[in-house]
């Protein structure tokens, strides 16, 4: 495992090319956590989807006439 985290530190070896990721799972354990928390989200994200998207701040632009949605990312 080691040889495989300094692979991704050099960007050498089977991680030549890749850009350093923010985390990396190692292990098939941890990545099957993570899917399967991916897969999870996914499906709430289509079963919701219709109250998810009806959530939307719309702001009209007066100047073009067009919609806008608004963007209210926590910082």
């Amino acid at each position: 495992m080691v040889e495989r985290v300094i692979d991704v530190l050099k960007s050498e070896g089977i991680a030549t090319g890749k850009p350093m990721p923010k985390r990396l799972p190692l292990g098939r354990d941890a990545m099957a956590a993570i899917l399967k928390k991916c897969e999870d989200t996914l499906a709430l994200c289509k079963e919701w989807e219709t109250l998810i998207i009806s959530t939307d701040l719309e702001i009209r632009n007066a100047v073009e006439g067009k919609e806008q949605l608004v963007d209210h990312k926590c910082r």
